[in-house]
């Protein structure tokens, strides 16, 4: 099995020292679980790399950087357990602040989803995953289906989700916005994690996981 520094070097990360939970893992604290050696052997498959973006990020608290940990933790666990295997490969994080935001903060429509993923981007080969305060009415996130890989094309190009959801909702809001911006439409079975409902069974078929393994931000296996 390849070792901690090439599984590193292999999804771009540099950093030394190299600390293991931040940099390798991509977590924020040091409450959620995480196991280096399941994570050294899911970048096996093919993975897609993720820029966590928070907006408002002054406003953030602690138990928000948790929280984005679990949705990252959730996101690896259910992509992992796919018909056809996947990872996550490097996380990273960064932040966009209240001023800057210009009330993007709060999302009071799809529209205004789309323009904060076309103001801002994070020039590199990731996904940009955008988490705002609040996005009003019932909607917990949004995600164009097969999201381009230039990320100054027209249109949405990140997936954003709700931070304040709450009851697991943005650790599976994650998951399913990622699924879309990789390929993947609404399925109405309870099990699925295109399943517009979240909560919900978190499966993706063998299938599914085709789809989204033969998109053009997908990864090669380390």
């Amino acid at each position: 099995m390849a070792s901690l520094r090439q599984r590193a070097a292999c999804i771009g990360i540099a950093t030394s020292p190299l600390s293991v939970r931040r940099d390798f893992m991509g977590q924020l604290t040091n409450s959620v679980p995480v196991s280096l050696k399941t994570q050294l052997d899911r970048l096996g498959s093919k993975f897609v790399h993720v820029n966590c973006i928070q907006v408002g990020s002054d406003q953030f608290t602690f138990n928000d950087a948790v929280e984005i940990d679990r949705a990252v933790a959730k996101t690896r666990d259910l992509y992992a357990g796919a018909g056809r295997s996947m990872g996550v490969g490097r996380i990273q994080h960064f932040g966009i602040s209240t001023a800057d935001a210009h009330g993007r903060d709060v999302i009071n429509s799809d529209g205004e989803a789309e323009t904060l993923t076309d103001e801002w981007t994070v020039p590199n080969d990731a996904l940009d995953l955008f988490f705002v305060r609040m996005y009003v009415t019932a909607t917990a996130g949004l995600s164009r289906v097969d999201g381009p890989c230039d990320k100054n094309a027209k249109g949405m190009d990140g997936s954003v989700v709700e931070m304040n959801a709450g009851g697991g909702v943005s650790d599976f809001a994650t998951a399913h916005e990622l699924g879309h911006y990789l390929g993947l439409s609404h399925r109405n079975d309870a099990t699925a994690l295109m399943n517009p409902t979240i909560p919900n069974g978190g499966v993706i078929t063998t299938s599914e996981a085709d789809n989204m393994r033969d998109h053009c931000r997908m990864k090669n296996p380390c």
